[in-house]
C-alpha cells in the first residue's frame, strides 16, 4: 500500500507541473502590445476587405481592420476601423489604399508615405484619428475605362473604317504596281 501513495503523489506533482507550465506558457503569449487606432474613409466599394484584414505600412505589416460600418449619413462611404503597432509613423500626409492581394479577390489595406518632417496624426488630431482613403489603382482603372473605350468607339467610327479601307486598297495598287 505504502509503494502505491508514492505513485498517485509523483503523479499529482507531474499534472500540476504541466498544468503550472501550461498556464506560463498562456501568460508568456498574452504580451501586452500597443496599438493606434485609426479611420480609413473609403469613398468607393471595398470588395475583399474584412475583418481581420492586413494592415500594412509600406509594405511592412503593422496591423489589422478591427471593425468595418457604413457612415450613417452616406452609405456610399466605408469606414474602416484598424488598429496599427503604436510604433507606426503614420503622419499627417501619410495616405491610405485597399490593395487587392494576388488572384484571391482579397484585399488589405496599404497605408503609404507620410514625409519626415510633418507631425504625427495622432498628435494632431482629437478622438480618432481619419485617414481619407486614395482610389485604389483597380477602381482607378475601371472608372478610366470609359475614357479607353470612348476613344475605341472614335477611333473604329465607320467614317474611319471606310478611310483605312481606301488606304488599305491605295498600298495594295502601289504594291502590285
Amino acid at each position: 500500500m505504502e509503494t502505491r501513495a508514492n505513485y498517485v503523489l509523483i503523479g499529482a506533482f507531474v499534472l500540476c507541473a504541466i498544468a503550472l507550465a501550461f498556464l506560463f506558457v498562456l501568460w508568456l503569449g498574452q504580451s501586452k502590445r500597443a496599438f493606434d487606432e485609426y479611420d480609413i474613409i473609403f469613398r468607393e466599394r471595398v470588395s475583399g476587405l474584412s475583418v481581420g484584414a492586413a494592415v500594412r505600412f509600406n509594405g511592412i505589416q503593422k496591423g489589422e481592420v478591427e471593425e468595418l460600418i457604413l457612415d450613417k449619413n452616406d452609405p456610399q462611404v466605408v469606414i474602416a476601423r484598424v488598429r496599427v503597432d503604436q510604433d507606426t509613423p503614420v503622419k499627417t500626409d501619410t495616405k491610405a489604399e485597399l490593395e487587392l492581394v494576388g488572384f484571391t479577390g482579397l484585399a488589405i489595406i496599404q497605408l503609404v508615405g507620410g514625409s519626415r518632417d510633418e507631425p504625427l496624426l495622432k498628435q494632431v488630431t482629437r478622438g480618432v484619428p481619419r485617414i481619407v482613403a486614395d482610389t485604389s489603382g483597380l477602381a482607378q482603372l475601371i472608372a478610366g475605362s470609359g475614357d479607353i473605350v470612348a476613344g475605341a468607339n472614335k477611333l473604329l467610327s465607320e467614317e474611319n473604317t471606310e478611310t483605312f479601307g481606301r488606304i488599305l486598297k491605295s498600298v495594295d495598287k502601289v504594291t502590285a504596281g
